[in-house]
């Protein structure tokens, strides 16, 4: 693989608590609109979404207010310069889990070459957004997430790297810490980079859709040859579900489906919506209004069980015939609470939910080492990258 030194902005350490967002995937757009009220310094302000505004807000006013915003953000010394071309060590702690990665200038030609691995397919309206909001704002902050097989070489040079002090440690009301130490010596630089030339492959564990949207801008624009990422060990990632959330079903076809599942399959009717998720690979938790299921999907066939959910429920009793473009069809990380969910369903918010069990890290690399791709946002990653800490122009 080939990682290389990129310029960079790091978030200045004393306003850090203030630039750096909470993780996107997790908040609603009510938590933005409030964040982006209270807080002018958060990076949200250059990362804006058309759910924050009146229906029917065109594209381009959502896209130049991110523009906007990141140039407040600027403007108001949110970010320093490194200096120089550099690498990153990037760790993130939460309770007892830590990863350390690197981070730096990854090659497009990587992906195309096969040293570069993913395992999901990618939502086109997704990719489309993410590459007009790169090509309108030029920056990226939040890297691209992958992870290889445990290398003692690249071991040894991070821990030497991480015994002085870090350019920036922060701690999220969440309670994440992050810290980075900036790798400017072209010495070590070298050293790094030449490790990472030796790993055969690395595997995307977050940023699919980034990932395409940088393959379609080199495309258009060869010497944009490079984008953001950051790269972890496997023996430190954590991964989790990503379930489904169904909006917009007419009563009847989400009453016939229910009948069809307990025809089907076997079902176990669950009265607390905290003992709903999935006990183990081959289930999946429903949750529809008024009623909580525990659903075994039978024999998997080798199959993953985002595959078989989307194969024998999703499509054949809820019409979802393309993953991909569906506008019915949304994802919800798996850290998120089953009675939270239960609840929003009852607000008619959503119409069905679908917990999904957590594949290891080992079948994730299973499944990209085949060749195979699973379903969009099969998986999620925990903890992830937050916005705000670097700063790069795409």
């Amino acid at each position: 693989m080939r990682v290389g030194p990129i310029r960079a902005k790091l978030v200045t350490p004393e306003l850090a608590d203030r630039v750096v967002a909470p993780a996107y995937d997790l908040l609603s757009a009510e938590d933005r609109k409030r964040i982006l009220a209270e807080e002018p310094l958060s990076f949200l302000h250059a990362i804006r979404s058309p759910d924050e505004y009146e229906t029917g807000v065109d594209e381009d006013r959502v896209l130049a207010d991110s523009a906007a915003g990141l140039d407040r953000l600027l403007a108001a010394g949110a970010f320093a310069d490194v200096g120089a071309p550099a690498l990153f060590v990037y760790r993130l702690a939460t309770g007892d889990h830590v990863q350390t990665g690197v981070a730096g200038a990854l090659a497009v030609a990587d992906v195309t070459d096969g040293a570069v691995l993913p395992h999901e397919t990618t939502r086109i309206d997704k990719e489309h957004r993410l590459t007009r909001y790169l090509e309108t704002v030029r920056a990226a902050s939040s890297p691209v997430s992958l992870t290889y097989r445990p290398n003692a070489a690249i071991a040894d040079l991070v821990a030497a790297v991480t015994n002085r002090r870090p350019e920036v440690d922060t701690v999220g009301d969440d309670g994440l810490r992050q810290q980075v130490w900036a790798i400017t010596d072209v010495d070590t630089v070298a050293a790094v980079s030449d490790a990472f030339d030796r790993v055969p492959a690395s595997y995307l564990i977050d940023g699919h859709h980034r990932v395409a949207a940088a393959l379609r801008m080199a495309a258009a624009d060869p010497d944009r040859s490079s984008f953001f990422a950051v790269l972890f060990p496997a023996d430190q990632v954590r991964l989790v579900a990503f379930h489904r959330t169904l909006r917009s079903l007419p009563a009847d076809l989400v009453d016939h489906a229910e009948s069809v599942l307990r025809s089907r399959f076997g079902v176990v009717d669950v009265a607390d919506a905290s003992d709903v998720a999935p006990r183990g690979p081959g289930q999946v938790g429903v949750i529809l209004p008024g009623r909580r299921l525990r659903v075994d999907l039978g024999d998997t066939d080798g199959l993953q069980d985002a595959d078989l959910l989307q194969d024998r429920i999703l499509g054949p009793m809820f019409g979802v015939e393309d993953p991909r473009s569906d506008d019915r069809l949304d994802y919800v990380p798996g850290i998120s609470d089953a009675q939270a969910l239960a609840d929003r369903i009852e607000r008619d918010e959503f119409s069905a939910a679908f917990l999904l069990h957590p594949m290891s890290v080992d079948e994730m690399m299973a499944v990209s080492d085949a060749g195979l791709r699973l379903p969009p946002k099969s998986t999620w990653f925990a903890p992830k990258a937050r916005s705000g800490v670097f700063l790069t122009a795409v």
